[in-house]
């Protein structure tokens, strides 16, 4: 039976290497893939799927705003396919996500993308992803500053007045994967709020297109 995947990763654990990876292996053994990639990220086109190793890159066949629904013709194309792979599942809308477990009932959806953002807070589409999922997968990597496994996202640049999340894709030099040892040691010397144990707000991610 066909299933809903989630696999998941600190930044730099390659999660799209892979994905471009296991689509070719698909297309070179014959079958028919889809590429899904949200609307929001458009570091090297609307379109385009790329991965940090030179050379890798893919068109996505389906760009979707965060705002939109799936129609009829768009999963009926999407059935079509032997699996549909999507690119930065966090950023999906939790309806699109429900939409993706169903089409898993006909057709493999494998969604690669974070968990939880620089606070440590789960994305929207994450969140659903791990309602939804039927399998649910850690893509491993080494923490940046020492030989623990990555777990969380630090961003290196805090402004300590910053309320709600932004949107920096691929800001390699902003963003790192990290134990959770060294998310709070490393954060804490440049945010105040984390160094007194006043843990950040929860207010709700929005993504604003």
């Amino acid at each position: 039976m066909p299933k809903l995947y989630f696999r998941y990763g600190a930044m730099g654990s390659g999660k799209t290497i892979r994905l471009l990876v296991a689509l070719y292996q698909y297309e070179q053994n014959g079958k028919k893939a889809m590429l899904i990639k949200p609307k929001v990220d458009v570091r090297n086109g609307a379109a385009t799927v790329w991965s940090r190793v030179p050379g890798l890159t893919r068109e996505a066949d389906l760009v979707l705003g965060q705002s939109d629904v799936l129609t009829v013709e768009q999963l009926s194309f999407l059935e079509r396919a032997d699996c549909c792979f999507v690119e930065e599942s966090q950023f999906l809308h939790p309806k699109q996500v429900e939409q993706l477990s169903w089409l898993s009932l006909s057709t493999p959806v494998i969604c690669y993308g974070l968990r939880s953002d620089y606070r440590g807070q789960l994305f929207a589409g994450s969140r659903a992803l791990f309602t939804w999922a039927d399998c649910i997968e850690e893509i491993k990597n080494v923490c940046k500053f020492c030989k623990h496994k990555s777990t969380h996202n630090l961003k290196l640049q805090v402004n300590p007045d910053e309320k709600m999340a932004s949107v920096q894709l691929g800001a390699d030099d902003v963003y790192v994967g990290v134990c959770k040892s060294c998310f709070y040691l490393k954060q804490s010397a440049n945010d105040p709020a984390l160094g007194d144990y006043k843990i950040h707000e929860y207010a709700e991610i929005m993504i604003h297109e």
